[in-house]
């Protein structure tokens, strides 16, 4: 249970801003990662950020590290 203990401890010393960002960026590669939504509901389109307004294109292009497999890890 300190191990736990320890690991909370340490995710409360990283500064906040590098906290939520690895939040984000770690559950936007999930949800890409496996199929919960499609890479294509992702993917930067200017087009359709500017004539449909799909806005959340922004912030998931941003936020999108990479697929979560053992090459991520390493």
């Amino acid at each position: 249970m300190s191990f736990l203990q320890d690991i909370g401890d340490f995710i409360k010393k990283v500064p906040p801003f590098t906290r939520y960002y690895l939040t984000l960026g770690l559950g936007v590669s999930f949800i890409m990662t496996f199929p919960i939504l499609p890479q294509k509901y992702a993917s930067f389109s200017i087009m359709k950020i500017l004539f449909r307004l799909q806005v959340w294109r922004i912030i998931t292009s941003y936020f999108y590290i990479g697929q979560l497999n053992l090459g991520f890890i390493f």
